[in-house]
């Protein structure tokens, strides 16, 4: 019986120390994870931070060229109702011929 619990007893030494060996082992990786998990968090700021820049430039870059076609479209607009009321002015039509006036036409009747 003695040497039943003895054999016992060296049988649960070595699940015990295979268990602390075991817990050493995990301390250690979680270490290691939580090192690689901030150098990756670290980088990650950074490259949002680069990213979001260059989101930011672009955005700035399409503004721009709305606020240039707009101000292209209202010049283009105003020019062509500026030929339009000088078309009518001039009596003459898209085709550039020449309208007759409201007067010709009524005392033509």
């Amino acid at each position: 019986m003695s040497t039943f619990a003895s054999r016992s007893e060296s049988v649960l030494g070595g699940y015990r120390r295979d268990l602390e060996d075991l817990g050493s082992g995990l301390c250690l990786e979680t270490v290691a994870l939580w090192a690689a998990a901030a150098r990756a968090a670290s980088a990650l700021h950074d490259t949002l931070e680069v990213g979001a820049s260059v989101v930011s430039n672009r955005l700035e870059s399409v503004g721009q060229v709305v606020d240039d076609l707009r101000a292209t479209t209202a010049g283009l607009l105003s020019h062509a109702n500026k030929a339009l009321r000088s078309a009518e002015a001039d009596g003459v039509d898209g085709d550039r011929a020449t309208r007759p006036s409201d007067g010709s036409v009524s005392s033509a009747s």
